[in-house]
């Protein structure tokens, strides 16, 4: 038993070693001039387009029992004659890779959301869990590819979600450090209730942006 414990173990090390090529991090940002409409406490808050931004940073490593993480922050804050909304949105996405090809991966987990607010001078967090799901696909030899994810959940009167489709162009797709520009369209809706507020927002619009991952 000694034995065949030893030669596991020994195997699980060469897999670990021979897969160390698939550990990778990448950082990101996105732009997006998008409308903004929906309530909080009632009252109406709409914007035809505001600056927008998202920054985020991914962690892919080949050991298959633990995730990878994903770190994202966007920027959803808004206004409204007598309102004032600043609005953080922080993910935090463990996700698993089953099914990886040259030309598909998907990827499956569990988003981790908070809510950071401030509204009209009252500060507030909220915390919601999501699904996620992912896509990527690519046409090799081109450095072309399309993706999308989405975030989703429900419960207690409460509904969210999250979800980007676009295409990326990865500039030099065979080197270990690959630059990726994207862009796309993203679509939101936040409903909750906190501090004493109800706040139902939508945001969409076309954003663009660009990656770097080692």
């Amino acid at each position: 038993m000694k034995h065949q414990a030893l030669f596991v173990l020994a195997g699980l090390a060469l897999a670990t070693s021979a897969q160390a090529a698939d550990l990778s991090v990448a950082v990101g940002a996105d732009y997006s001039d998008s409308g903004f409409q929906g309530t909080a406490s009632q009252r109406p808050l709409t914007n035809e387009g505001n600056s927008r931004w998202t920054g985020y940073i991914d962690f892919r490593h080949p050991i298959l029992l633990l995730p990878n993480v994903n770190l994202q922050r966007s920027d959803f804050s808004t206004s409204a004659p007598g309102i004032s909304h600043d609005l953080d949105v922080y993910d935090l996405t463990f996700y698993y890779r089953p099914f990886e090809l040259d030309l598909l991966s998907i990827d499956f987990g569990l988003d981790l959301r908070r809510y950071d607010g401030d509204f009209n001078g009252q500060g507030y967090t909220h915390d919601q869990a999501l699904a996620y799901l992912g896509a990527e696909s690519s046409l090799p030899g081109t450095g072309l590819g399309v993706f999308g994810d989405a975030r989703y959940g429900a419960w207690n009167g409460e509904e969210s979600h999250d979800w980007r489709l676009g295409v990326s162009y990865t500039l030099n797709p065979q080197d270990s450090l690959q630059l990726k520009l994207r862009g796309g369209y993203r679509n939101a809706r936040f409903d909750y209730d906190e501090a004493g507020q109800a706040f139902n927002q939508r945001m969409d619009g076309w954003f663009m942006g660009a990656e770097i991952r080692y």
